[in-house]
């Protein structure tokens, strides 16, 4: 309990878990092992209440990042290096907007869970088409991009300064595993259909957020979505060591190649659930 409260700067050195070692390892296990528990409790509920659901956890998301900025300001080390402009922390405001926009209920669901649409004008009921077609390209978007930048986090924290159990590691770890099953409660419930054509959805939103917050990068030497300098122990490391002052184009394309992979791994089992469904239907 002497360490749970330090701020990195008040640490003592040597105290950290470390990365890539059993204690990182068994922590990545049991982050995995909560996120089976969330999708199994998820698909359980009524598709109502799982709207309920998917308004809540965005605004435990957001207390709980509020709650590390109280933190900080109590201890006195808030800067402006905890603004929320990373990826992971730009998830929140992305699945809040997913979270309170109208949806279209499938017509499957509808019979099942005896639901119906509310009233609504012609041009209203347009509007909320709308909003719907947006609100599940921002679902597709958010499981192809930021779930894999919140796992990639969990993967390559760069919080090992902290020993496991101290308010900031429990914190990072907890609150990148909601971050990154987020996008999972999605897809097992049916509400996001992620395909190949809609490759250029995460580019687009990657296309809008990242020049202002390079151009603040830059302005106040920050490293808000890790564009101005590589995280020592991470794939943008050994990218600066091989290609230099261009590892930044190697970072584009392995962010490209990354979200390709996720979109072919879909096609794939999207493929062969097709397949063994025809296969089925033949005998």
């Amino acid at each position: 309990m002497d360490l749970f409260w330090l701020e990195y700067h008040d640490l003592p050195e040597g105290v950290g878990f470390g990365l890539h070692t059993p204690k990182h390892f068994l922590t990545l296990a049991v982050c995995a092992l909560v996120s089976v528990l969330l999708c199994l409790w998820f698909q359980k509920l009524s598709w109502k209440k799982q709207e309920k659901a998917l308004k809540v956890l965005p605004l435990l998301m957001l207390a709980g990042n509020l709650l590390r900025d109280v933190y900080l300001l109590i201890v006195g080390y808030m800067s402006i290096a905890y603004l929320p402009l990373h990826l992971c922390s730009s998830s929140i405001f992305a699945y809040l907007l997913y979270a309170f926009l109208p949806e279209e209920i499938p017509e499957k669901v509808k019979q099942k869970e005896h639901l119906t649409e509310p009233d609504g004008s012609e041009k209203q009921k347009a509007r909320c088409h709308r909003l719907s077609a947006f609100r599940t390209a921002l679902g597709e978007v958010s499981f192809v991009l930021l779930m894999p930048g919140s796992v990639t986090a969990l993967i390559f924290p760069d919080w090992t300064a902290y020993p496991l159990f101290n308010f900031m590691c429990l914190h990072s770890f907890f609150w990148h595993t909601l971050i990154a099953c987020y996008p999972m409660l999605l897809l097992i419930s049916g509400r996001i259909h992620p395909t190949i054509k809609h490759l250029w959805y995460p580019f687009l939103y990657l296309a809008i957020i990242t020049p202002p917050i390079a151009l603040f990068d830059y302005k106040e030497d920050c490293n808000y979505l890790f564009v101005h300098w590589p995280v020592q122990g991470t794939p943008l490391e050994s990218l600066c060591n091989l290609m230099g002052s261009y590892w930044r184009v190697g970072y584009a394309a392995l962010v490209f190649v990354v979200i390709l992979v996720i979109y072919l791994v879909i096609e794939l089992a999207r493929f062969l659930v097709r397949s063994l469904k025809k296969a089925a239907g033949q005998r």
